[in-house]
């Protein structure tokens, strides 16, 4: 029998310590299942759901590292609506709201229908886990804080630039450099919430040198400036 969310993430000290569960286990669960799902692998995602919420989190005992994950989760989901071209914000939010539960088979029964029908609606075909485009975005994630554009990546990556290009919007469904700017924006929001790092600094880091530049592009992106998005999230 399924146990309620007041049992399974009750303050068991001797189990919990039996099954550590940290932030950085669920986080590498939670890049996976987001690159699972941005290839378009339905199966993949499934397993990783279920390893993530009725293995790790389930044993975890640790309702705040629930509903952390839950809050990360959810943004990824966001991300991956915007750059699949998807609607769902508000469904995302209700699927993930762990209140409306009893048991932790609940929750992940919710995400798993969402995660389906999103998958379902998307309109690009699945990817290739060593696909040119993955391949592609793989680089851009480990190379945003250095001076890179199109033509830099092609030239690692052996291709013609206009090819690269036109491929890489096709099958990701968002511009290249649209893509380079949004991960950098995404490191700078981690950074912000995690960081007492100065805007100037971040900025740097992210790869946009000028930080009267990376404040108009973050709030392009954000709706709000750096240090506001600092003081909303803090």
């Amino acid at each position: 029998m399924s146990e309620p969310f007041s049992s399974v993430f009750g303050a068991q000290q001797a189990q919990r310590d039996l099954v550590p569960t940290s932030m950085v286990e669920v986080e590498r669960e939670l890049a996976e299942l987001s690159d699972r799902m941005f290839l378009r692998d339905v199966q993949g995602s499934e397993a990783l759901l279920r390893t993530l919420l009725l293995e790790q989190l389930k044993h975890a005992q640790d309702k705040r590292l629930c509903a952390e994950v839950m809050v990360l989760l959810k943004k990824r989901m966001d991300d991956l609506c915007l750059i699949l071209g998807l609607s769902g914000t508000l469904e995302i939010a209700e699927a993930l709201d762990m209140d409306r539960f009893l048991f932790i088979e609940e929750l992940y029964g919710s995400v798993h229908i969402l995660i389906l029908r999103l998958l379902s609606e998307c309109k690009l075909p699945p990817l290739h886990p060593d696909g040119l485009s993955i391949r592609t975005a793989r680089f851009i994630r480990k190379q945003y804080y250095n001076p890179i554009d199109l033509t830099t990546i092609a030239g690692h990556l052996h291709v013609n630039p206009s090819y690269l290009s036109h491929l890489f919007k096709r099958e990701m469904g968002i511009g290249l450099t649209q893509y380079i700017t949004r991960i950098r924006i995404e490191q700078a929001q981690h950074l912000l919430k995690e960081t007492d790092w100065k805007i100037a600094r971040i900025a740097q880091h992210v790869g946009l040198n000028d930080p009267r530049y990376f404040n108009a592009v973050f709030k392009r992106h954000t709706g709000v400036t750096p240090t506001e998005y600092r003081e909303n999230e803090r």
